[in-house]
């Protein structure tokens, strides 16, 4: 493999990694009942009244009840069903402007960067 493909690899790969940064958990104002019913969302992340906090995938409202999927460490999808008057705040995953800018910027400079080394070492083998 060329070593500039080699570097456009580990670029991509950087790019790739990085890519989780331009995404931040924001609070939602609306009652979880009338949020759940105006939009559809992979995952929250809940905040009980007690202050502890449940991630639930494919969350619902049934009744009075929030239903879902506790996402955590363990293998097997946990079911799990939240009072509504148990939990404090609900946030949601959404993209992060500032950040985004700030990705953009910085994988063009290690991509400039990686650009000019490659080529110091393209020149100095021949």
């Amino acid at each position: 493999m060329r070593t500039s493909h080699r570097w456009m690899s580990l670029a991509v790969c950087l790019c790739t990694l990085a890519a989780g940064a331009c995404m931040r958990w924001t609070e939602r104002d609306l009652p979880v009942a009338d949020l759940m019913k105006t939009q559809h969302f992979e995952m929250v992340r809940v905040t009980r009244t007690d202050s502890s906090v449940v991630m639930v995938r494919a969350p619902e409202v049934d009744g009075s009840t929030l239903v879902g999927e506790r996402s955590g460490a363990t293998a097997q999808p946990e079911r799990v069903q939240l009072p509504l008057d148990q939990i404090a705040r609900v946030e949601v995953m959404r993209v992060s402007g500032p950040r985004s800018k700030g990705l953009i910027v910085g994988v063009a400079a290690v991509a400039l960067g990686l650009g000019l080394l490659v080529r110091g070492i393209t020149e100095a083998e021949h």
